[in-house]
């Protein structure tokens, strides 16, 4: 198997969130349907959507520096077009996600703190927009 190859399994493993933060984030918004005004509730879901966001973005960033190795590696031919795709998939997923996570906590957040100043998390999500429609708009002018 190649380095790319080997790279490239590396950066295809899904975030994944333990059963723990799984069920933990379930128990938390199942309580919140009896109760959706309780702080102490809310205070919790949003430090599990903020824990997420962090492993998301971490992730994030790893699959955006490995972008442009992946783009030559398929523009030189060394890996296939399915891999190049997946590539991309996930990097869209990824991003889809963390704007998910990034929009329940900001919601969250404003549950707990409806005077809050949200303009700057707002022009980060336009930001984050922005770099996705540009990686889509690389790899359509690649593949």
């Amino acid at each position: 198997m190649s380095v790319i190859a080997s790279a490239l399994a590396v950066l295809m493993l899904p975030v994944k969130f333990t059963t723990g933060e799984v069920n933990e984030l379930s128990q938390i918004n199942r309580a919140l349907r009896f109760d959706p005004g309780n702080t102490t509730l809310l205070a919790q879901r949003f430090e599990v959507l903020q824990e997420r966001v962090q492993q998301t973005s971490g992730r994030l960033e790893t699959l955006r520096s490995a972008q442009e190795d992946v783009n030559r590696s398929f523009a030189n031919g060394d890996i296939d077009a399915s891999s190049y795709r997946e590539f991309n998939r996930e990097l869209a997923s990824t991003e889809s996600l963390l704007n998910n996570l990034r929009q329940a906590a900001e919601q969250t957040n404003l549950d707990i703190n409806p005077n809050v100043d949200t303009s700057r998390l707002a022009r980060a999500r336009q930001e984050l927009s922005r770099l996705g429609d540009e990686a889509r708009q690389a790899g359509q002018e690649i593949g």
